[in-house]
This record gives C-alpha cells, structure tokens and sequence, in this order.
C-alpha cells in the first residue's frame, strides 16, 4: 500500500468507529458519491488547468444527541489541456477532509448543512513543451483549512440527493486554493 493512502485510510476508519447505531439497527453514517467543478484561485500558476473535474466519496455520522456530526471526503481532480504553439498543462490535485458538519431539518426531508475542517492535499502540476525540449512538474504534499455549506435533501428514509459548496485554503506557497460546487447522490446506513 501507497504511503499516500494511509492518512485517507485512518480517516475513514476513525469516521466508522464515530458512527453509532441508531434506531432500528441503522449505522448512522450518510455515504454520498459527489462530482461537480473546482475553480483554482491562481489561475496564472495553473495555467490552462486552473478548472478541474472533480468527483469523491462524502462521509458523515450521525449527530443524535450531539450538536454535530464528524465527516470525512475524498476528491480527485485533474484535466489537462494544449498551449501554444506546442506544449501542454497537467493539473491533479488529489485530497482527504476531516471535519465537523451541522445539519438542520426543515419540514423533514430538507436538510441545509454547513461544515469546516482540515484538508491534506497532494497537488501536480506539469508544464511541457516537446519541440523546445523543456518540461517541468511540481508536486507537493500540504494542509489546508476548508468550510463548506449546502442542502441535503430526502428523497426516501435512505435515499437522498445534495448540493455542496466548497472552499479550500491551504497554508503553504501550493496555491491549491479552490471555490468547488459539487452535486451528490448518497444513502444513509
């Protein structure tokens, strides 16, 4: 195994160990499958790339008697695209979230939700160019803070759809910072 999966792995882990049973044998863990578009800040450092398909897996527990839930998520963006005359721009950013999420019911099938945490990214960016012989990557490893705010809502007792915004800034010269929009398909256990 990859030293790089390891911290999404534990993440992940220590997210399940949170979750308790709720009634009627329920785990209390919402699972959704998310995809949308990240806009980069520095568009000049990202060149060409600096908007990215994203997709991830969203986790989060229950909040049964606490004033809120934890949550975890793991994105994957990339794209790539050609420069003139002839060169080309690879972007990939590839992260794990840990946080802490708060949801309110209206009406009991809408659910606006808002969280914040710390981000543990790995972002790559390649410049090349064949004819002139050059190329140059940067890749490297940072922390970052995110917030987030959106609505859930309940389409059954386990089914449900949502809409995320997201943003991300990161402690470190990566400038990996990103405003995100994603929409997610999920199911409570």
């Amino acid at each position: 195994m990859e030293l790089r999966w390891i911290l999404p792995a534990l993440g992940i882990a220590g997210l399940l160990g949170a979750c308790r049973t709720g009634s009627g044998g329920e785990l209390g863990l919402d699972a959704a499958l998310v995809g949308g578009e990240r806009r980069l800040a520095s568009e000049e450092q990202w060149r060409g790339v600096a908007e990215q398909p994203v997709a991830g897996l969203s986790l989060h527990g229950s909040e049964e008697g606490l004033p809120a839930s934890f949550e975890a998520a793991l994105y994957y963006s990339e794209d790539e695209t050609s420069l003139s005359p002839s060169g080309t721009a690879e972007g990939r950013i590839a992260e794990v979230q840990l946080g802490v999420r708060k949801e309110l019911s209206l009406r009991r099938w809408i659910r606006p939700f808002a969280g914040l945490g710390l981000s543990v990214f790995d972002a790559e960016r390649k410049l090349s160019s064949p004819n002139l012989g050059k190329s140059s990557v940067e890749s490297e490893w940072d922390l970052g803070a995110y917030a987030h705010a959106g609505i859930r809502l309940d389409v059954t007792s386990h089914l449900f759809v949502e809409a995320d915004y997201r943003l991300m800034r990161e402690s470190e010269d990566v400038n990996a910072d990103y405003d995100q929009v994603t929409l997610g398909l999920g199911w409570r256990f």
